[in-house]
């Protein structure tokens, strides 16, 4: 692993030649039509919804463009976030995004936006409408409220402008994968109005036996502007996923068991299917030269009707030696955000000092509705399956759960960029999050509030580097499986410190960091089992990110992170069958590695286009060896996995074909629990062929 360690700064030196920004100039004007140039991303808002560069802003910010997306054949949001450090990508059983930040989990730890305004917890984001994604490491809850306790992802979509836009995708690959999408817009800039809609249909047989899923979608939006300084967007978006869940495949006494890698255990039943609908409407008046008004009005829903297959273990049974014991899990889950976001931007100047001011005010309602069963399976033999479920659903007693919580919150928050000099920035921030929380199932009601603050510091070295340091603290609604009154939310806190430098007038951009990240309150059982909010996790590392856009016409994108994380404070119960009757054990894991932390994570992509229009790319993805549960009793083993692309383009048209996992690598991803393990995908090919009109 010291190689994986040395080789940021391998690539660092090698760049070498690279002059600082100071005393090289840069002529080489490249124009490319129909396809936007690779260049290294100079902006990003996520951190503070300021007009701040980059390499000003003291946190980890990650962009990745839809052009980089495109050029690897990026469908979904974990195709765009394997780009960026210190982010491990898994699947949440095939049919949702499952990500880890810094080494915590998307589900309890993260926060999903789009435009800025909060997802349900669980779905697939496809890529089909996004211009680019944002990604915040560590607390973000100074501006986006509660979950975001180590990352926030912002999927900023396509709108519609003031220029026609004609694209039409089609591709098709291995596994029986098809894709079709389009982004079409028309505008009036003299009645000062542009329609713009974007839609995508995909299908797709999957790596495994029985995998089919379709997805539908569309979203069109409006711009109107209503006079030299107000403008109106309205956004609309359905999608339709209709997915088969993947169990993946069954540990056998903590080992993986000598069956076909495409083998399917699960029932005839299991099926995924999520409709999501987002409407969003965005005011924004230009009141003076310093002052802007922004009001974003939002509503999302997602409506979740899911069966799928859990594996027990494997035991001998009366009937076979390697039974697969099974479950089937039903839910039946609505979930709805509906809140209004109302935010203040100026510009001005007190004394020496001047100021990048954003205030706002937004409040939310979220509600979320669910039935859980659990229904009884039959056993199936690990070598020889033979099927003998039917679609009829038999409830097993005593296991259903229902749920039914709605939370108000309205959150005053502030951040200021003050600049002291060109050479010095500072960043002071701060939301208060007033949560009024309902279980009209339990009959719990609770008030708390939370103040969220965040501290950043920059020094410019030179104009074109930099060194940072923040401190922020985030927090998460408190679990529904405390039962006392006096439920806490969980919180985090993280001190990081890095180095930014752009090399080649920003043609070279380099960001290295350090940081410390720790998670408190996490419920968690006592020796009795009775669970308690005394659960702690920590993580520290390094992580270091490189994109360029060099001379020849040549890209690359380089990403490493090196985590050290560990259940500092962590129990967990498990149920067992003993002579027919449940009996309840407590397992203490303290000390323990989370799931899917590798110490080590690397991705590079390197392309180069050529003045006939070819372009060549490949790269490569390191995971190192990962455990998949808690239990730290089996290890997935670490995988290098090779891509290539190919392209020919145009003025008006654009074909390609993307070799994925090069070398037939095996490899597995996250099933469920301490149970399973779902086989990554093998070789493919997809080509696509894109015409512009």
């Amino acid at each position: 692993m010291r190689l994986l360690t040395l080789l940021p700064l391998t690539l660092v030196t090698f760049f070498g030649w690279a002059q600082d920004s100071d005393t090289t100039e840069v002529t080489e004007n490249i124009v490319v039509k129909g396809e936007s140039i690779v260049e290294p991303p100079q902006r990003g808002s996520i951190a503070t919804k300021l007009d701040v560069p980059i390499k000003d802003t003291p946190a980890s910010v990650s962009v990745v463009t839809s052009t980089l997306i495109k050029r690897q054949d990026g469908d979904v949001l974990g195709d765009a976030l394997r780009n960026i450090s210190g982010i491990n990508i898994q699947s949440g059983s095939g049919v949702y995004d499952y990500f880890l930040i810094r080494g915590f989990d998307s589900l309890t730890s993260g926060l999903v936006l789009t435009d800025g305004t909060a997802e349900p917890e669980v779905s697939v984001y496809n890529l089909y409408n996004i211009e680019r994604v944002e990604v915040l490491k560590g607390p973000g809850a100074f501006l986006y409220g509660g979950n975001p306790l180590s990352g926030t992802v912002n999927l900023m979509r396509k709108k519609a402008v003031f220029e026609d836009v004609g694209k039409l995708d089609l591709s098709y690959g291995s596994f029986g994968h098809k894709r079709t999408s389009v982004d079409y817009g028309v505008s009036s800039e003299d009645r000062g109005v542009a329609f713009r809609i974007n839609g995508m249909w995909r299908d797709t047989d999957g790596f495994r036996d029985g995998r089919t899923n379709e997805s539908i979608a569309f979203n069109p939006t409006w711009l109107f502007r209503v006079n030299e300084t107000n403008t109106i967007n309205v956004d609309v978006e359905y999608v339709d996923l209709e997915y088969i869940p993947d169990s993946g495949l069954p540990l056998y006494n903590n080992q993986l068991p000598d069956v076909p890698r495409e083998r399917n255990y699960q029932s005839p039943s299991d099926i995924s299917d999520q409709q999501v609908q987002r409407y969003k409407v965005e005011w924004q008046a230009q009141l003076n030269d310093n002052i802007t008004l922004i009001d974003r009005l939002y509503h999302t829903e997602l409506e979740w009707l899911s069966t799928g297959t859990i594996f027990n273990g494997v035991f001998p049974s009366q009937t076979s030696l390697n039974d697969v014991y099974r479950t089937l899990i039903k839910l039946d889950d609505d979930q709805r955000f509906t809140g209004n976001q109302l935010e203040l931007k100026a510009d001005f100047s007190t004394g020496a000092v001047t100021h990048q001011l954003l205030t706002g005010l937004e409040y939310v309602r979220q509600k979320d509705t669910f039935d859980l069963d659990v229904g009884y399976l039959p056993n199936i033999d690990l070598y020889n399956p033979v099927e003998y479920a039917t679609d009829t659903f038999i409830p097993l007693p005593g296991q259903h759960q229902t749920g039914e919580t709605e939370v108000d919150i309205i959150s005053p928050y502030v951040i200021d960029h003050m600049e002291f000099g060109p050479n010095c920035h500072v960043f002071m921030g701060a939301r208060y999050d007033a949560i009024d929380f309902k279980d009209k199932v339990t009959g719990y009601e609770g008030d708390f509030d939370k103040v969220s603050p965040m501290f950043g510091f920059l020094w410019g070295a030179t104009p074109s580097q930099s060194f940072y340091g923040n401190f922020g603290q985030a927090f998460a609604a408190p679990s529904t499986l405390v039962l006392t009154q006096d439920r806490q939310p969980e919180e985090s806190q993280q001190f990081e410190i890095g180095w930014k430098k752009n090399w080649m007038s920003g043609r070279l951009n380099t960001t290295l960091a350090l940081f410390d990240l720790e998670r408190e309150n996490i419920a968690i059982p006592d020796d009795n089992g009775v669970t308690k909010q005394t659960g702690t996790q920590d993580a520290s590392g390094l992580e270091f990110e490189l994109a360029a856009n060099l001379p020849n016409r040549i890209h690359a994108y380089f990403s490493y992170a090196y985590t050290d994380a560990e259940l500092t404070e962590f129990r967990e119960s498990q149920f067992f069958l003993v002579d027919g009757q449940p009996f309840l054990q407590v397992f203490d894991r303290s000390g323990n590695i989370p799931a899917f932390v590798p110490d080590h994570l690397m991705n590079i992509w390197v392309g180069k286009d050529f003045d006939s229009g070819l372009g060549l790319a490949a790269g490569a993805r390191y995971v190192d060896d990962q455990f998949i549960a808690e239990d730290n009793a089996y290890s997935i083993d670490s995988a290098l996995t090779l891509d290539a692309a190919i392209s020919f383009k145009t003025a008006r048209w654009r074909a390609s074909a993307n070799v994925k996992n090069l070398t037939d690598e095996e490899y597995d991803t996250r099933g469920f629990g301490a149970t399973s393990v779902i086989p990554g995908e093998g070789i493919s090919v997809v080509g696509k062929f894109e015409i512009h009109f």
